[in-house]
C-alpha cells in the first residue's frame, strides 16, 4: 500500500514534531501537509519547510481554503492534534464522510474526574463522526481513549518522540556537578520548589560546589532568586540542549502535573540519569526506580530535598551507568517507530 499525501491538522509545532514528521515523509515519500498555530505559541519556535514537508499557518486558514486542500491533495489519511480547534473538528467530520482515515492524539490521562466522565460518555457515541483511531503516548492515556470508545484495534500508544538521533551523543566524563531542569517556568512544572531545595542543599558543605541549570522562559522568569549558584539559559534549541546534556550529572523535572513530558525521552536518549516527579506521564516508560534515577512525590518538598541529595552523592561510576540504563530505556520510542505506529493505526500495514 503506498502513502502519497498526508495532512496535519496540529496546535502549537514543536522541533521534535518535525524530526517525527520528517521520518514519516522519508519512509512513505509522501508529502506532509503540515497546518499549524502560529497564535497562542508558548515557544518562539518557527517551522521552516524541509523536503517532503509542507507548511501552512493556521491563521491564514479557514475552513473554505483547507477543504479545498483536502480535495485537491485527496490525503490518505489525517493526523489531527487533539480536540481543542473547532476548525479541524469540522474537517475531520467531512473526511469521515469521505472514508478518509482521521487518527486524533491525545494526552490527556484518564483521571476519573467528573468532566472527564461525562465527556467519554458523549464521546463514546461521537468519536466516530469525527476519528477513526487514537495515538496517545502511553497507559494512562490509553484507559482515557478506551474510556472514550476506541477499541483496542483502534489505539496505538507512542504518540509523542524525541529526536533521539539529535540526543544520542557521547557523555563526557566525568561529569559537572550540574542538575539540568528544562521546562516552562510556571507553577505548575514545581520549578519554585526545585530551586528552594537546591539553594538549601547548596549551602551543606558537601554541596558547595553544585550549580543548578535552568533552561526554558515562562511567567515566573523574572521571580525566581539570583544566584551564582544558579544559570537561567532562557530559551535553547535542541542542538543546544543536547550539547548541555553531555556533561550535567542528571536531569530533574518535579512538575506537579505532567501529561506527559518529552524531554524526559530527549533526556533519556542523551544518557542523563533522572529524578522525576511521579506526576510525569512519561516516567511509566523511561525511568525505573532506583535503576535510572528516582521517582519523587511532586506535592513533597522534603521528598525533592532527599531526591536531590542522593542523586548528588552519586559517584560518577554510578551515574554512566544510570545514564546508560537511560539510553537503554529511550530505545522504546524514536521517529522511525512512531512512523510505523501512526502508519498502522491509519491502515496502512505493509510499507
Amino acid at each position: 500500500m503506498v502513502i502519497d499525501q498526508v495532512l496535519v491538522l496540529y496546535t502549537e509545532f514543536m522541533p521534535y514534531n518535525l524530526a517525527a514528521f520528517n521520518s514519516l515523509s522519508w519512509i512513505t515519500g509522501a508529502t506532509v501537509h503540515v497546518v499549524y498555530w502560529d497564535f497562542r505559541k508558548v515557544s518562539p519556535y518557527v517551522p521552516k519547510e524541509v523536503a517532503g514537508i509542507k507548511f501552512i499557518p493556521r491563521s491564514a486558514s479557514n475552513h473554505k481554503s483547507l477543504k479545498q486542500l483536502i480535495d485537491l491533495i485527496d490525503p490518505d489519511f489525517i493526523f489531527v492534534s487533539g480536540w481543542r480547534d473547532k476548525l479541524y473538528l469540522r474537517l475531520a467530520f467531512t473526511a469521515r464522510l469521505s472514508g478518509i482515515p482521521v487518527i486524533v492524539g491525545m494526552d490527556n490521562k484518564w483521571e476519573r474526574s467528573f468532566r472527564q466522565i461525562l465527556f467519554s460518555i458523549a464521546a463514546k457515541v461521537l468519536h466516530r463522526f469525527f476519528f477513526s483511531g487514537a495515538f496517545v503516548p502511553g497507559k494512562s492515556q490509553y484507559q482515557f481513549a478506551r474510556k472514550l470508545g476506541f477499541t483496542p484495534s483502534q489505539i496505538r500508544t507512542g504518540a509523542y518522540t524525541a529526536d533521539t538521533a539529535c540526543f544520542w551523543q557521547e557523555r563526557k566524563v566525568p561529569f559537572r556537578k550540574e542538575i539540568l531542569f528544562i521546562g516552562r517556568l510556571t507553577p505548575i512544572k514545581g520549578i519554585d520548589s526545585l530551586v528552594t531545595c537546591f539553594l538549601k542543599l547548596s549551602e551543606e558543605v558537601k554541596f558547595t560546589d553544585w550549580k543548578l541549570i535552568v533552561v526554558g522562559t515562562g511567567p515566573m522568569q523574572d521571580s525566581l532568586p539570583i544566584s551564582p549558584r544558579i544559570q537561567y539559559k532562557g530559551f535553547l534549541n535542541q542542538q543546544e540542549i543536547a550539547l548541555l546534556a553531555q556533561e550535567v550529572s542528571f536531569f530533574c523535572l518535579p512538575s506537579l502535573a505532567e501529561p506527559w513530558g518529552l524531554v524526559v525521552h530527549e533526556m533519556a536518549a542523551a544518557g542523563v540519569p533522572l529524578l522525576l516527579s511521579s506526576a510525569c506521564g512519561s516516567a511509566e516508560d523511561f525511568l525505573v526506580d532506583g535503576y535510572n534515577g528516582y521517582y519523587i512525590n511532586p506535592k513533597d518538598e522534603q521528598g525533592l530535598s532527599s531526591g536531590l541529595g542522593k542523586m548528588m552523592e552519586l559517584s560518577n561510576e554510578e551515574l554512566v551507568n544510570m545514564g546508560e540504563r537511560s539510553r537503554e530505556l529511550s530505545t522504546k520510542n524514536s521517529p522511525a517507530i512512531w512512523s510505523h505506529s501512526l502508519m498502522s493505526l491509519a491502515g496502512f500495514k505493509d510499507i
